[in-house]
């Protein structure tokens, strides 16, 4: 059934196969993809006799796991999900290997495994943020409305000074026909 709840979820199809919906998008989900999510986003699995091993996050752990203050590389990925990138890397076996080294981890009693745990999920959010940051995706919405909100406040801070769209294009580094 359609649901959804707070934070990220990623989950790997360990066999058989399944429709998965999320944000308006269907596709097909087979052993060894790995999907990633805003769990937010209403999303669900539809299909018979399949198995899948998932990890919950919260946004803010994701957020931390960064070395770098302020950086959203790991979160990346789910946000571009919402809107533009399909949200599954196809034929992972490693990253549900390591999902389930992880799930592992987490269900011992001791404190130090289940640290281990979450450096294993780690890894799969780099192997997940490397291959979509990297990837030749075109560029998402959400991107292109950060490009858009840049112009329209250039344009709004120098409305006085009578500026055209030649020059709105060199600020930019784009051709005057692209704005237009």
């Amino acid at each position: 059934f359609l649901h959804f709840h707070s934070g990220l979820e990623i989950y790997g199809i360990i066999r058989g196969e399944a429709r998965a919906h999320y944000n308006g998008m269907e596709f097909m989900v087979r052993p060894h993809d790995c999907v990633f999510l805003d769990a937010m986003l209403p999303h669900h699995n539809a299909g018979e006799d399949f198995e899948s091993i998932v990890a919950h996050l919260s946004t803010d752990s994701v957020i931390n796991a960064h070395a770098t203050t302020g950086d959203y590389s790991l979160l990346q990925p789910f946000l571009l999900a919402r809107n533009s990138v399909e949200p599954v890397l196809r034929d992972r076996p490693d990253l549900i290997e390591t999902l389930v080294k992880a799930h592992a981890l987490f269900a011992s009693e001791d404190a130090f495994d289940k640290l281990e745990s979450w450096t294993e999920v780690q890894r799969v959010l780099v192997a997940i943020s490397r291959s979509i940051l990297s990837s030749k995706q075109p560029p998402s919405r959400s991107k292109r409305n950060l490009h858009i909100a840049r112009i329209v406040h250039f344009v709004n801070d120098n409305l006085a000074s009578n500026i055209g769209l030649e020059q709105i294009a060199e600020e930019f580094a784009l051709s005057p026909s692209r704005l237009s």
